[in-house]
């Protein structure tokens, strides 16, 4: 079996304010050219440009196609994926909890809770006292599937010194991702999580697809891992790298270097 492992927002999924941003620049009109895929309180706040949608269903008959996101299962539940594009495997939770056609795997899960449980202690610790920082002040810590913490720097002008302060602050592992910063169990990331799939699917190949550093992992573990910028990746030195030029949508110039590499056999 061959897999596509992909990260969701900015990989595959974009937001309303980012599409407006980059309508001009990509050469593209939005929302003309993009289907949504996720609504917050009747709203739509997730698209996937149409273009994506059809390569992806035709890739379907060739591969496996699995979200691996650090969205919650509650955020991944609002996703509405088109019919001839939707996953029977998905990793939520940063690979934490496995989905399969919507459900959640039991064994997975079982596995998951007894290495979060190890960490559990030192989560409500940290969560205790980054409320009391003033870089997070408003925006509360959350545990997200009681698994892992989450906090959101106010001010891009403290993210910094607030990470140094995190890192300094506990022994488990700290990601980031803009001005979000993650702390997981150990052994909670994407590419534990890819290992773990690859096992129970006998995957014999796995493309990969993410946009930044809480997707290396993952990347690492992959055969031929796409990112969209020289900035992104340049810890991967074992597997073939493919930056996307960034001409167009990232989304659609991984689906297109994807199938290139079927059509060429």
């Amino acid at each position: 079996m061959v897999l596509f492992a992909a990260d969701l927002d900015n990989t595959l999924v974009y937001s309303r304010r980012r599409l407006t941003e980059l309508a001009a620049e990509k050469n593209f009109s939005f929302p003309d050219d993009f289907i949504c895929v996720e609504c917050i309180d009747g709203q739509g706040c997730g698209y996937m440009s149409r273009r994506t949608v059809r390569m992806l269903a035709e890739l379907r008959a060739k591969m496996g196609f699995v979200p691996i996101t650090t969205r919650s299962l509650a955020q991944y539940r609002r996703m509405a994926f088109p019919a001839e594009i939707m996953p029977h495997f998905a990793l939520v939770a940063n690979g934490a909890l496995l989905l399969c056609d919507g459900a959640t795997d039991a064994t997975w899960q079982n596995k998951t809770k007894a290495v979060a449980a190890l960490a559990r202690n030192e989560l409500l610790r940290l969560a205790e006292k980054l409320a009391a920082d003033y870089a997070f002040r408003g925006k509360p810590p959350q545990l997200i599937d009681d698994i892992f913490l989450f906090v959101r720097v106010a001010n891009d002008a403290d993210f910094d010194a607030a990470l140094l302060r995190v890192r300094n602050a506990t022994r488990l592992c700290v990601g980031t991702s803009g001005r979000k910063i993650y702390i997981f169990p150990d052994n909670m990331d994407k590419g534990t999580a890819l290992d773990r799939l690859k096992k129970l699917t006998a995957a014999s190949f796995v493309f990969a697809a993410g946009d930044s550093p809480l997707d290396l992992p993952m990347l690492q573990k992959s055969d031929c891992a796409f990112v969209p910028n020289v900035n992104i990746g340049n810890e991967l030195l074992s597997v073939d790298k493919i930056i996307c030029d960034g001409k167009g949508l990232f989304s659609e110039q991984i689906l297109e270097h994807i199938s290139r590499r079927f059509d060429a056999g």
